[in-house]
């Protein structure tokens, strides 16, 4: 499906029409991920721009919703996981997570836990920690300003899984390092 919009090109002032696609399905993720989506020229001049809009994107068990700079709660029931992402960068996360088949509310957990045991050198220069990917029995994540990775394992990811008593969701929600405790409780063993 695809919506038209314009847009003001920033260096030769033209409108230029353009065909947004309004759903990604999950072959096309890479589109995404490389933001070769979100890239059109100018048709007057040649420059590249970034448009960033509003979109689905829907796997096989998720549907996030990118909203960019509008927070806002969106129903849905058609998928099992249903999410809303307000920044690329959440996004791209998300997708990573989401693929992964990994719970995104447990790795909100992991970061938060990261974050602090980070020692204090590294953390004074620790801008965000973001999932990174999935290998073998380890997940990494990026330090972003100190160009470094941690990592836990899946051992670990299972064990905190289980502590966590994860609330059943019915609505498409934003869950990121400010929402995530809202969504589970700690098991008591």
């Amino acid at each position: 499906m695809k919506a038209k919009e314009e847009y003001v090109c920033p260096k030769c002032k033209h409108k230029n029409r353009i065909k947004l696609t309004e759903e990604v399905t999950q072959e096309n993720v890479e589109k995404i991920i490389s933001r070769e989506i979100f890239h059109f020229n100018c048709k007057k001049c040649g420059e590249p721009v970034n448009v960033e809009f509003p979109l689905k994107v829907i796997g096989d068990d998720y549907l996030i919703y990118y909203t960019p700079g509008d927070n806002r709660d969106i129903s849905d029931h058609s998928k099992n996981i249903l999410r809303v992402c307000d920044t690329y960068d959440d996004l791209k996360e998300k997708i990573f997570v989401l693929e992964d088949d990994l719970n995104d509310i447990v790795i909100e957990f992991i970061k938060n836990y990261i974050k602090n045991n980070l020692s204090e050198d590294v953390m004074k220069d620790v801008t965000r920690i973001r999932y990174n990917s999935k290998e073998e029995d380890t997940l990494y994540f990026s330090l972003i300003g100190v160009d470094k990775f941690a990592e836990c394992t899946m051992e670990q990811y299972e064990n905190i899984k289980k502590l966590l008593k994860i609330k059943k969701i019915n609505k498409c929600v934003l869950i990121d390092e400010y929402t995530y405790q809202n969504f589970y409780k700690m098991r008591m063993l």
